[in-house]
């Protein structure tokens, strides 16, 4: 059975007029104020002091974090897709509900994340499209910036014919882009006709320092973006008859997860990766299906986004990997068929993305950059590279952070 936290939670008459001596370390908000106090286990709450800055009206109390004009956000179930930069009083996504930041800001005075699910605030690239047989997989949607930037879409992945294979289509970068770059596209398996296609190479992402509190993420005048959309698979040549496999679509970079929150809440019961700019994840490259075809490449993975928090305060307690910026999984590609075609390789993952936190009541900034993936996508044809087995992919660039 899940166990469920709650903050407790009260108008300020109430604490007030009770005064109880609250437990040590416990968090109580007044809800119409929204300040709050923790408890030391000796002193009664009218002389414990407030947490952050003394209470006073909206349009001083929150300049940095909104004037909580949005209300309170606490559903259980659904996703939230943002279209404008909302000014939340609360943010409390619990059971299965999560928000897609979608390119815009997350505002609020308190974010509690202490029974929220994984991934409750993302902004994560979608995964390119698997191949089937000779078509090549479809490009995912591109992504739409908002008032900030966003990633990249991956290329749509090369359809087979039944000569030698074509080089994947070319990946999206970024520039400024404080996001990962893009995997590189498997190569397709060679058949009859001759050699597939070449692998084509990953799309880069220009880092740029941001170091600085800031409600505009930008570069002059220029949106910075997230992480880089990926090149497809190429697609695997065909024996003159027959058409090889199709090319795996690349995925697409994660996007910027700006959150601006005055308080935020965690606990035991806070998940690792409750808060992702994920890369998406390379499509399958498509199998050959008659004569002697090699398969398609697998597409490369996304790069993965850029996480910027800018908070007042943080309590609860420690959570390990809580905020996840890494590059999409490559994808396999695709088998060959009868004896001498040769299976695609599998596409490259990602490049990790970028974490910021940025804490306004010290001024401390941690910035983290993400690294290369550990291993890449491997060759088709099994230990002998003779035969119709599909190359596994590569890893993805993985940067996790405890929050």
């Amino acid at each position: 059975m899940a166990v469920q936290y709650k903050i407790r939670r009260n108008t300020k008459s109430y604490w007030t007029t009770n005064n109880p001596v609250v437990p040590v370390g416990e968090p109580i908000l007044e809800t119409d104020t929204l300040q709050f106090k923790v408890g030391d286990g000796v002193t009664a709450y009218n002389s414990l002091v407030y947490q952050g800055i003394t209470p006073g009206s909206p349009t001083t109390k929150y300049t940095s974090f909104g004037d909580g004009s949005s209300g309170v956000l606490n559903p259980s179930s659904g996703t939230t897709t943002l279209s404008t930069d909302p000014y939340y009083s609360l943010v409390q996504l619990t059971g299965t509900a999560n928000m897609n930041l979608n390119g815009f800001r997350l505002f609020t005075q308190f974010l509690d994340l202490s029974n929220s699910p994984a991934g409750a605030i993302n902004c994560n690239g979608l995964a390119g499209g698997n191949a089937s047989g000779a078509t090549g997989g479809s490009a995912a949607t591109a992504p739409a910036n908002g008032s900030v930037g966003n990633g990249t879409v991956g290329a749509a992945g090369v359809t087979g014919t039944t000569g030698v294979g074509a080089t994947g289509n070319a990946g999206n970068t970024t520039s400024p882009g404080n996001g990962g770059s893009s995997g590189a596209g498997g190569a397709g398996g060679a058949g009859t006709s001759g050699a597939g296609g070449g692998a084509k190479a990953a799309a880069g992402a220009t880092q740029y320092d941001f170091r600085r509190f800031d409600y505009e993420l930008l570069k002059a005048v220029t949106l910075i973006l997230g992480g880089a959309g990926a090149p497809s698979g190429a697609s695997g040549a065909g024996d003159g008859t027959n058409s090889g496999g199709g090319g795996g679509a690349g995925g697409n970079g994660a996007g910027i997860c700006a959150i601006f929150a005055k308080t935020i809440y965690r606990n035991s019961n806070t998940p690792a990766g409750v808060i992702q700019a994920v890369g998406g994840a390379g499509g399958i490259g498509g199998a050959a299906t008659a004569g002697v075809c090699g398969g398609g490449g697998g597409g490369a993975g996304g790069g993965g986004g850029w996480v910027i928090i800018f908070y007042e305060n943080l309590i609860g307690r420690h959570v390990a990997n809580a905020i996840w910026a890494n590059g999409g999984m490559g994808g396999y590609g695709g088998v060959g068929f009868g004896s001498g075609g040769i299976g695609g390789n599998g596409g490259n993952g990602g490049n990790g993305g970028r974490i910021t936190l940025f804490q306004t009541s010290t001024g401390i900034c941690t910035d983290f950059i993400g690294p290369a993936p550990y291993y890449a996508g491997s060759p088709g044809g099994g230990f002998g590279a003779t035969g119709n087995q599909a190359g596994p992919p590569g890893g993805a660039g993985m940067l996790q952070l405890a929050l």
